[in-house]
């Protein structure tokens, strides 16, 4: 997709039939309506979404709604992928039983990655098994433990490139090319963002290619992911029952308010684009919903009062994140001990990595007070081209705003950032708490240490 545009109607809803489309109205009409068209349309007005694709899977068929971005429209699925990593996963170790050296979901992770997979910690190293891998391979080393092992369920996108450098090496091959489909390159959606900040502005994502494949890589259609989902339903995976029971059992628990009901779900997002897939294994239907754009311009709650309260916590976070981090900084702020220049430079840490400073204006859209006239503006080495502006507080303080380069609701946040001087009086290392972004992990800021 070129440019946004808006999802056509009036074409009523088909039902998948071979190669085509032909009409079933009799068997869609209470699931899927003309309505139904009209309130997703609706939807994607209000949310700034130029584009969606939706496919359902009722029984044995596979039905949806016919928009501008068809069903054979190619999305970035986001953190979808995690369930098919953790499925490419299980394949290996139920085809590893035909072999001489079988594995299975208790085998420790180094065994298989050897001397890349080592954390702070010297028995988690040694204990974490392909049940709970966490963290990202080779930098792990250097990256503190959070929390104890095991002690709590938290969302890691480096745990799933963990999983992804397990398939490739016990497969012997990349995890893309274990995936790869035939599909046509000029249908892939380009991704957008809605800039709330900037009247919801409208910017299309720099998104390109990355080795976050394994916890958010997969590029699918619809159609092709409804095949998947069919599988799961029907219990059709290509491995034992009891690994596609593995697939959907929770590890280690999580916190949970309100009624169990029988749904196994996944959120998706990286910026630009945002996908939902789900089913009721009871039922024998699910869905798949795909767009190509992010939840910045969600402000209401008709799809799910999770994700546009989860957009619209992520705005309150960030826009409110200098009063939220510092609600007793003092009035006058207190200076800082240098120049603002003398904190430019060159910071390193051997598991993030470098982060470059320099004294810049502030974007029209940081959320700074009118009276700021320059930031510490920060480019840091990372797969999805972040950048930090650090507006001061008072002393050392600092609020730390991150963004992607191309603005995006579902990749920024505000954290709390502090610089030390050296016996000599020259700034020596900034600290930022980059543990708790996207979300809170630890209250310890990372360090890194002034090079240049």
């Amino acid at each position: 997709m070129s440019a946004p545009a808006e999802p056509a109607v009036e074409v009523p809803i088909r039902e998948k039939n071979g190669a085509g489309w032909t009409p079933n109205e009799n068997e869609t009409k209470n699931l899927l309506t003309k309505e139904f068209e009209e309130y997703v349309a609706k939807l994607s007005k209000d949310f700034h979404v130029p584009g969606v694709s939706v496919a359902v899977v009722d029984g044995d068929k596979t039905l949806g709604p016919d928009v501008k971005a068809t069903s054979d429209t190619l999305y970035y699925v986001g953190s979808i992928t995690k369930g098919m990593t953790a499925a490419a996963l299980l394949y290996l170790v139920n085809e590893s039983a035909k072999s001489d050296r079988p594995i299975t979901l208790d085998t420790k992770v180094q065994e298989i990655l050897k001397d890349d997979f080592v954390l702070s910690d010297d028995y988690a190293t040694k204990e974490a098994n392909l049940r709970d891998p966490r963290d990202s391979v080779r930098l792990l080393r250097h990256l503190p433990m959070s929390k104890g092992f095991r002690e709590q369920f938290q969302y890691s996108n480096m745990s799933y490139q963990v999983a992804q450098h397990v398939v490739e090496t016990l497969a012997g091959e990349s995890i893309g090319a274990l995936g790869q489909a035939q599909a046509k390159p000029d249908r892939l959606a380009k991704g957008y963002a809605c800039n709330a900040a900037k009247g919801n502005e409208m910017t299309c994502q720099p998104w390109c290619e990355t080795n976050l494949v394994g916890p958010s890589g997969v590029i699918s259609t619809v159609d092709d992911f409804a095949k998947y989902l069919r599988a799961m339903i029907h219990r059709t995976l290509p491995m034992s029952t009891d690994l596609q029971d593995a697939l959907v059992r929770p590890v280690i628990p999580m916190g949970f308010n309100g009624p169990r009901v029988g749904v196994v779900y996944q959120l998706g997002g990286v910026p630009g684009f945002t996908s939902l897939a789900g089913y009721l294994p009871d039922k024998k239907f699910g869905a798949i919903v795909a767009t190509n754009g992010d939840f910045g311009g969600m402000a209401r709650r008709d799809v799910t009062g999770f994700w546009g309260g989860f957009a619209g916590g992520m705005r309150f976070m960030y826009v409110g994140g200098k009063k939220r981090l510092f609600p007793t900084a003092p009035e006058p702020p207190l200076p800082p001990s240098l120049p603002l220049e003398a904190y430019q430079g060159t910071y390193s840490h051997p598991g993030y990595r470098t982060i470059t400073f320099s004294v810049e204006a502030p974007a029209a859209d940081l959320p700074v007070s009118g009276d700021v006239k320059a930031v510490l503006h920060g480019t840091k080495e990372t797969e999805w081209g972040f950048v930090l502006d650090l507006d001061h507080v008072s002393g050392e303080e600092f609020v730390a705003y991150i963004n992607m380069e191309g603005r995006s609701a579902m990749a920024q946040g505000a954290v709390a950032a502090a610089f030390e001087l050296g016996a000599d009086g020259k700034v020596a290392r900034v600290g930022i708490d980059l543990e708790a972004f996207p979300q809170p992990m630890s209250a310890a800021k990372i360090w890194f240490d002034k090079i240049s």
